[in-house]
């Protein structure tokens, strides 16, 4: 595969047909799904970030974790929907523009980010491995 890689729009069109048939993963056997996911997460999704493709490499990584950890997807879906608050970002982005002025600091236009919910599953699982490690190095230290 990756001697065909040597044109970047072969490398396009591959990441392109991935995405796609990514989208359509239901219609495969369970088996296939898992296997065919873990593959995209593991090699297409980090092919995209190189490139660049944000939007791809976050299709990519959601739809993935979505077949993966079909469970943990819709706990977390479901909570970020009942947190998400429109106006309460909107009345915090006003706040503090609003201090920035009063204490007369120069700044640039506040803008954010959305965090896909693999990432911050991710970035869960990254943080429950370093309290666990943290509090096995406490054990040891202890005994």
């Amino acid at each position: 595969m990756f001697l065909a890689m040597a044109d970047a729009r072969a490398v396009l069109i591959k990441l392109a047909d991935r995405l796609h048939n990514t989208m359509t993963l239901e219609a495969l056997p369970l088996d296939k799904q898992l296997r065919f996911a873990k593959e995209t997460l593991e090699i297409f999704t980090p092919l995209a970030n190189r490139l660049g493709i944000s939007t791809w490499k976050e299709q990519l990584e959601n739809l993935c974790f979505k077949h993966l950890n079909l469970d943990q997807h819709e706990e977390l879906s479901s909570k970020l929907v009942k947190s998400f608050n429109d106006e309460m970002i909107t009345s915090s982005i006003e706040k503090l523009e609003q201090a920035l002025k009063d204490g007369e600091i120069s700044y640039h236009v506040l803008s954010g980010q959305h965090k896909s919910l693999y990432r911050i599953y991710y970035k869960m699982l990254k943080y429950v491995f370093y309290v666990y490690v943290c509090v096995c190095a406490h054990a040891c230290v202890c005994m």
